[in-house]
């Protein structure tokens, strides 16, 4: 008896099995896995360059089907070195029932933040994908030049073209339209105090940058050596298109400041490291008070880069590691 009961108990197993076994698994089906996402542009970790005209936004979706995609997008203004990493996202807008790519647009100056939503069939997120940060430029025609009327400085003294040029660069940045002498002196006063050679009567590049990034509020200024002209325009050219800011052009062999608040190009240095730098927009802060020699033109003068070689030459401070090389202050 106890073994008919057994074998009875083991057919009734075995058949029960075998009904569970035929009957459909949608949920386990083999080889099935949780559905996740991959942001294609702008790709997580980066910042990437767009113009305001528009762009595609585009992702991947690895595993199991999903019934639906949510995509929320955050904007922020630009950060104070005209970049995104700081940038202060407003709450996101979702849009429903979307598919990659998604083509959008939006206003320059801005950043643009991306997070994709998958949903199953009852309305749940299976799971989340974040993107990187995307900065919006205006269009591209060839040029870019930042100088508006009432923007430009004349320096108050003669050993004041660094703080005139400060003043000049933060009118720009900031949408000032400061001249003042006291400006000018507290822009010297504190590139002194942290230039780190107390034999200057006025004061070097890296005074120029600590006072720039002090009143300007940023940390994005420094100042850059190259060893040829070239590579230096090159690189303060692909810096102005990208944050919106000027750049500070080290002249004279190191004696005078310049700003650079525009250039000419071959290409849009935003979106390609193969362009050429053909003529840059420049403001000399001894304009009008002195004009010898092309020092100084009025203020946004369109200097050819090989007439500018008679200007921007290499800097001569022997027994630093700037001698005989080509300096900029770049955002």
């Amino acid at each position: 008896m106890r073994f008919a009961r057994f074998v009875a108990v083991a057919v009734v197993a075995t058949v029960a099995g075998w009904l569970i076994l035929s009957s459909p698994v949608a949920a386990s089906a083999p080889g099935a896995t949780s559905p996740t996402a991959t942001f294609l542009f702008p790709e997580r970790d980066i910042t990437t360059n767009a113009t305001q005209s528009g762009w595609n936004v585009r992702w991947a979706i690895q595993g199991s089907p999903v019934a639906g995609q949510r995509l929320v997008e955050r904007v922020a203004p630009v950060d104070g070195n005209g970049g995104c990493r700081n940038a202060r996202y407003a709450r996101g807008v979702p849009a429903e029932g979307v598919s990659s790519p998604v083509r959008l647009s939006g206003q320059a100056s801005r950043c643009h933040r991306y997070r994709l939503e998958l949903l199953g069939g009852d309305g749940s997120i299976l799971a989340k994908a974040r993107s990187g940060s995307l900065r919006i430029l205006s269009e591209w025609t060839g040029m870019r030049d930042l100088y508006r009327t009432g923007t430009f400085s004349t320096q108050r003294t003669l050993s004041w073209c660094v703080g005139a040029s400060v003043q000049m660069m933060l009118n720009m940045i900031l949408g000032r339209h400061d001249h003042s002498y006291t400006g000018q002196l507290n822009y010297m006063t504190y590139a002194r105090l942290h230039d780190q050679d107390t034999g200057l009567l006025g004061t070097n590049a890296l005074g120029w940058r600590v006072a720039l990034n002090h009143y300007g509020g940023t940390a994005g200024y420094h100042v850059h050596a190259y060893g040829t002209m070239q590579r230096a325009i090159h690189r303060a050219a692909r810096r102005l298109r990208i944050t919106g800011h000027p750049v500070g052009l080290l002249v004279m062999h190191g004696h005078h400041a310049w700003v650079m608040s525009g250039f000419r190009a071959t290409a849009d240095p935003a979106m390609t490291r193969h362009f050429r730098v053909t003529s840059v927009y420049v403001e000399g802060p001894l304009y009008p008070i002195g004009q010898r020699n092309g020092f100084d033109m009025p203020p946004d003068t369109a200097i050819s880069t090989a007439a500018l070689r008679s200007y921007m030459n290499r800097y001569r401070a022997p027994g630093t590691s700037w001698n005989h090389r080509f300096l900029t202050v770049q955002p």
